[in-house]
């Protein structure tokens, strides 16, 4: 008589912490779940433990600072995101460990970029003119609130 066996296997819990490990048995990924989606601090190791990365979850979604590292440990790039995408500052290193390139970004729109060699110079410069007209506004606007106020508290302005 032929049985078959089969083996049913239930859904993980929909909190937990995931680990998962390389074929030498060192950590490969720390990753914790709230309600089924990653939710806090995710971590990559390489198979000699080193730390390659670094990501901040919220409800399944990257929210937060996120670091890569090379191999050698120093920092890679480093990313900051609100709901998944791209917001603030991100960063690249040369192996070395002197910046490479910063780029700022407001909801996924990149407004400025700089770059600079594996020696430190500046070797680029991107300020797109709506980044320079929002700053000459905000200037704008700074003189003329700081007159009114000014005005009201009888300082004359030298």
């Amino acid at each position: 008589m032929n049985k078959e066996i089969t083996k049913i296997s239930k859904p993980p819990p929909p909190n937990r912490v995931e680990i998962s490990r390389h074929s030498n048995d060192v950590v490969r990924c720390k990753t914790r779940y709230v309600n089924d989606r990653k939710h806090g601090m995710e971590t990559v190791w390489n198979e000699a433990g080193g730390k390659m990365n670094e990501s901040v979850w919220n409800r399944g979604k990257k929210h937060g600072v996120g670091t890569w590292w090379y191999k050698n440990g120093s920092k890679h790039w480093q990313e900051t995101r609100s709901r998944n995408k791209e917001h603030g500052v991100t960063t690249n290193w040369h192996q070395n460990g002197s910046k490479q390139r910063e780029i700022y970004y407001i909801r996924e729109k990149e407004y400025a970029r700089i770059e600079w060699d594996d020696e430190g110079n500046i070797s680029g410069e991107t300020f797109p003119n709506v980044l320079i007209n929002t700053i000459a506004k905000l200037k704008k606007s700074y003189r003329a609130m700081s007159e009114k106020i000014n005005q009201k508290i009888g300082v004359t302005p030298r």
